[in-house]
């Protein structure tokens, strides 16, 4: 087993896990779906957050089912709803 990389498993699940209580998305599916992702992340770039909608610029809106049929990998980094429709919107890179 590699001790530095489950050490780093575990601080990272730990500071997910003490901000958990700091956001939400007033929608109890995703939070569970972005909580499920933070405290199995191995790497605090590999999970789910949660982002303020108000947080943006400059937001363009993609055929993501075209980008996934194009690369096979769509990689989400973050996710967001929009005050006005209620859409939720997920970070791409």
């Amino acid at each position: 087993m590699n001790t530095e990389r489950y050490w780093c498993q575990l601080c990272i699940a730990k500071r997910f896990k003490e901000n958990i209580k700091n956001w939400t998305s007033r929608n109890k599916d995703i939070d569970e779906l972005i909580q499920h992702s933070q405290l199995n992340a191995l790497h605090h770039t590999k999970c789910l957050e949660w982002i303020p909608f108000e947080k943006f610029q400059n937001i363009t809106n993609i055929k993501f089912h075209l980008q996934i049929y194009v690369w096979d990998i769509v990689f989400c980094y973050r996710v967001t709803q929009d005050p006005n429709t209620k859409d939720y919107m997920m970070v791409l890179n």
